[in-house]
């Protein structure tokens, strides 16, 4: 790879790491302006929650996945092998829950 085309990728990465820096800052310190508790209790629709279950360092704790389990219809589904972006780690998976809601949907429909 040539020189310019080195910078060509990297350029832009080293010129938004201060954003990235100064959004990471404001992440550490942000609280939650109300409990989880509350705003699950409006939801009024299915929910699933795919869940990576390989180790990693971010994630909901087993008390929100507790709070998640009380929505009225709410399914919990742990990806044995993905981490925390189970979208790119496990597209298929995201892709067969869309598609087995809409199917649950349909029938309900009925």
């Amino acid at each position: 790879m040539s020189d310019a085309i080195g910078r060509a990728y990297a350029d832009p990465l080293i010129e938004g790491l201060p954003a990235v820096a100064s959004m990471a800052a404001r992440l550490a310190e942000a609280q939650e302006p109300e409990p989880l508790e509350r705003v699950l209790a409006r939801v009024r629709t299915d929910v699933t929650a795919l869940i990576g279950d390989a180790p990693h360092e971010f994630g909901a704790s087993e008390d929100e996945l507790v709070l998640l389990q009380r929505i009225p219809g709410a399914r919990l589904r742990r990806l044995g092998g993905v981490g925390h972006f189970v979208h790119e780690e496990a597209p298929q998976a995201v892709v067969a829950e869309v598609l087995a809601a809409k199917a649950r949907r349909a029938v309900a429909a009925r």
